[in-house]
C-alpha cells in the first residue's frame, strides 16, 4: 500500500506544529550565537535548518508518501546544519547539555515519519548521533556522554513507525472486511432477484393458466373445439412471455409501453397480442348448431 494515502497523516494542522517545532530553536540560538567560537558557521548552521524545516513542514499534508527529492534535500540540509552548528559550538564537560537544533531534530524525525520516511528518518538520526559522539570528551580513558537528546529522537522515530505500519494493518483489514462484505452483499441481492423472478414467473402462470387448468380440474364435461383454442392460446401466450424476456431490452420494452395502453416493464409481445385477441377468439359454431340454423331445401 505505498501508494495509497493516510487520512491519519492529513491532519490540516500538521503544517503549522511542525512549523512551531521548528521554530522554537530560534529563541534559544541568540544565547548560542554569543558563546559561539565561529559565529558564521553557526548562522550557515541557521539558514539550512530554516530550510530543510520549510521543505518538510510547508508543502500540502494529503497523507501521501513525501517525494523522494525534497526528501534526500531536506535530510542533507540538516545534517549540514547539524555538522556547521556542532563546528561553532564549543565542547564543555557539563553532562546532559543539547545543541541549538535539538527540538528541531526532534521535530525532522516526526515530520519524516510521519512523511511516511522511515527509512530517511533512521539516516539523519545515525548522521546526527555520529556527530555528536564523535565530540564527547576523554576523561582518564574514560568517554563521558554529555549528550542524551539521540534517545528521545530514536523513541519518537520508533512511534511514529509503529503508528504508521498499525494504520497500514487496520487498513488493510478494513479493505478484506468491505470486500467481504460486498460479495455478501451482491450475492444475497441476487439470490432475492432470483426468488423474486420466480415468483413472479410463477404468479404469471397462475395469473394465465390458472382459470383453465381449475376449469380441467372441476368440470368433467367434454371439452370442445373453443376449450382447445383456448388451451392453445394459452400455451402460446406463456410460451411467448418466456421468449419475451429474453428479448426485453430497455429498447423494446419502450417501444411496447409506447404502443400498449398501461404496459408495464416486464410487457412482451405477446401483450399486444392479447389486446387483440377478441377480434380473432370467435367461437366456432358446432356442426349440429349450423346444420340446425341452415333452411331446408325447397321440396
Amino acid at each position: 500500500m505505498s501508494g495509497s494515502t493516510r487520512a491519519v497523516f492529513a491532519h490540516r494542522y500538521m503544517r503549522f506544529i511542525l512549523l512551531a517545532a521548528f521554530c522554537a530553536p530560534f529563541v534559544a540560538a541568540v544565547g548560542y550565537l554569543q558563546d559561539s567560537i565561529r559565529p558564521e558557521q553557526l548562522a550557515v548552521s541557521m539558514v539550512t535548518y530554516a530550510l530543510a524545516g520549510s521543505i518538510i513542514a510547508l508543502p500540502r499534508w494529503d497523507g501521501s508518501q513525501f517525494p523522494l527529492l525534497p526528501t534526500a534535500l531536506t535530510s542533507v540540509l540538516f545534517l549540514v546544519a547539524a555538522q556547521q552548528g556542532y563546528a561553532a559550538t564549543p565542547v564543555t564537560l557539563q553532562a546532559g547539555q543539547t545543541p541549538w537544533f535539538h527540538l528541531g531534530f526532534i521535530a525532522l524525525l516526526f515530520g519524516l515519519g510521519m512523511r511516511r520516511r522511515p527509512g530517511w528518518a533512521f539516516a539523519v538520526w545515525l548522521g546526527v548521533t555520529v556527530l555528536s559522539v564523535s565530540r564527547w570528551p576523554v576523561v582518564n580513558g574514560v568517554i563521558m556522554p554529555i549528550e542524551a537528546y539521540h534517545v528521545v529522537g530514536i523513541a519518537v522515530m520508533l512511534v511514529t513507525w509503529m503508528v504508521e505500519r498499525q494504520y497500514d494493518f487496520f487498513m488493510r483489514r478494513r479493505q478484506d472486511t468491505q470486500r467481504l462484505l460486498a460479495t455478501a452483499r451482491s450475492r444475497d441481492e441476487a439470490e432475492k432477484g432470483m426468488r423474486y423472478a420466480s415468483n413472479r414467473r410463477v404468479d404469471e402462470v397462475r395469473r394465465l393458466a390458472g382459470g383453465l387448468l381449475e376449469q380441467i380440474a372441476k368440470d368433467s364435461s367434454e371439452v370442445t373445439d373453443y376449450d382447445v383454442q383456448q388451451f392453445r392460446l394459452t400455451e402460446a401466450q406463456l410460451r411467448d412471455s418466456i421468449r419475451g424476456r429474453s428479448i426485453a431490452t430497455p429498447y423494446i420494452l419502450e417501444l411496447t409501453r409506447a404502443h400498449v395502453p398501461g404496459g408495464s416493464p416486464w410487457t412482451s409481445w405477446t401483450s399486444a397480442a392479447v389486446l387483440r385477441r377478441p377480434r380473432f377468439w370467435k367461437p366456432p359454431r358446432s356442426s349440429s348448431r349450423r346444420s340446425s340454423r341452415t333452411p331446408a331445401p325447397a321440396p
